[in-house]
């Protein structure tokens, strides 16, 4: 993201900028270790909350792409994964809180 951030031109690529560098990654959101369940809990909140992390990236990332401020070739490449990534954190969510409703 740093290629992307560095190679944006004018006041609104160095706005945009601050926000993206703003953002913290959604994996940092995460903590692997869940073995009781207030623990699995915690873990679906964190996995929500990366999830909407990832939004938020998507977010900011979509109107660079689209106005072309930056002449980053990575851009898309990087937009793509980023929806990628909330799509397998949601996925994580949901199949999560389904095992623990199993468990009940």
């Amino acid at each position: 993201m740093i290629v992307v951030v560095t190679s944006m031109k004018g006041t609104v690529g160095q706005v945009l900028a601050r926000q993206l560098l703003g953002l913290r990654h959604p994996l940092e959101q995460i903590s692997m270790r869940y073995p009781g369940r207030s623990q699995k809990n915690d873990f679906i909140h964190k996995i929500a909350v990366a999830s909407k992390e990832a939004s938020e990236t998507e977010y900011w990332l979509e109107p660079i792409y689209e106005s072309e401020i930056s002449d980053s070739d990575d851009l898309e490449r990087l937009l793509n994964e980023e929806r990628e990534l909330k799509a397998i954190l949601i996925s994580i969510g949901k199949n999560t809180k389904f095992k623990i409703k199993k468990e009940i």
